[in-house]
């Protein structure tokens, strides 16, 4: 089969729009990533209970991604008023072993993949403090879970993928 689709360029723009005291604090910052060819755009219900939101790969499937594929993720939440965590493990560690951010009301988490390499080498967590060093080795991310703290959240999933 042949596919009518061709890749596009994605651009991303965080504009910050602020005055104080009469001064422009604001900032603008864009970003293009060029070939995207897969893009999944959804919305999310999480409870209180940790489900996955995002699995990676070595290739794509239904719900996961080719983690050496994937070149930007947003998770925003649309909730106005509960809040939720959101935990990121890699292939370094096991489910004792995780890091958690709190995603509040109306935000959204960006994560930082590899515009080389995807989600391969883009983490590293511990029980205990890390001694970050250069040339540290980070390892490749395995899944985001996420767990609502109080209520039910909705959560806006937004993943871009080279073919």
């Amino acid at each position: 089969m042949t596919t009518t689709i061709s890749s596009a360029t994605l651009t991303v723009t965080l504009t910050e729009s602020l005055t104080l005291n009469g001064n422009d604090r604001g900032s603008t910052n864009s970003r293009t990533v060029a070939s995207i060819a897969h893009c999944d755009t959804r919305i999310a219900t999480v409870t209180t209970t940790e489900e996955i939101l995002i699995k990676f790969g070595t290739s794509a499937s239904s719900g996961q991604f080719n983690k050496d594929k994937v070149r930007y993720i947003r998770i925003s939440n649309k909730d106005d008023t509960n809040h939720c965590t959101l935990v990121f493990r890699n292939t370094d560690n096991t489910n004792a072993n995780e890091v958690a951010i709190l995603l509040d009301k109306g935000h959204s988490f960006i994560l930082p993949v590899d515009a080389a390499g995807g989600t391969d080498a883009t983490l590293k967590s511990s029980t205990s403090a890390l001694s970050v060093s250069a040339g540290m080795t980070l390892a490749d991310m395995v899944d985001i879970t996420a767990v609502a703290a109080a209520s039910t959240v909705m959560l806006e999933v937004f993943v871009a993928s080279i073919a």
